[in-house]
């Protein structure tokens, strides 16, 4: 599923979250985040959404950049993030900026999936344990990134584009299985925004 479909928890809400972008966190370097949103249904029935996320710096999150353009009837109800180029200990706990949030989901680096709501007995709780990982074979994307590729290219050069050449990641890792003649073979579906609202990567518009 993707930005804008509807969940019946929160927490469906950011599993579909992490799964869509944490990898893209990872090889980008840079933290993903968004907004949760509930909303009522047309039965009455509370449901939860989230909007299109922007993509942050390295140790840094903006989740509320996150939004729908029309907001009528929803409720900002949580915020999440995911956590990128850290070392890896440290991109598996809450820092004390994400502990500020009322409700923040975290997506830590060895593929768990986290909440931290503050209250009378604050604590982190583990939702999830079958998230992307930060480390692939024994070794970070950042590592893999620094090997050459089949083509015996050095594909380092992607980590010095970064936002340059991110566009060609998004299509890189992100393509969906198109067959050669569909017309929207090599667009990117998974979209995603910066924090001023510009597009980085926009959804796929399907022709007709």
């Amino acid at each position: 599923m993707l930005p804008g479909d509807v969940f019946k928890s929160e927490a469906q809400a950011f599993h579909d979250f992490a799964k869509n972008y944490s990898l893209l966190s990872y090889i980008l370097g840079r933290e993903i985040s968004t907004q949760i949103y509930s909303f009522e249904d047309s039965d009455g029935n509370t449901k939860y959404k989230y909007p299109v996320p922007v993509a942050d710096g390295w140790g840094s999150s903006y989740p509320t950049s996150s939004k729908f353009e029309d907001e009528t009837g929803l409720t900002p109800v949580a915020v999440a993030h995911t956590h990128a180029d850290h070392t890896y200990e440290d991109s598996k706990t809450f820092s004390d900026g994400d502990k500020e949030w009322d409700k923040n989901y975290l997506s830590t680096a060895d593929g768990r999936g986290q909440v931290y709501e503050k209250g009378g007995n604050p604590e982190v709780k583990t939702l999830f344990v079958d998230l992307p990982t930060y480390k692939r074979n024994g070794e970070t994307y950042s590592e893999q990134l620094n090997k050459i590729n089949s083509d015996n290219r050095p594909i380092k050069l992607w980590i010095q584009l970064r936002d340059e050449g991110s566009s060609w990641l998004y299509v890189m890792f992100n393509m969906r299985n198109f067959s050669k003649s569909d017309k929207n073979a090599n667009k990117a579906p998974i979209p995603i925004k910066n924090n001023d609202g510009s597009w980085k990567c926009k959804p796929i518009q399907e022709e007709e």
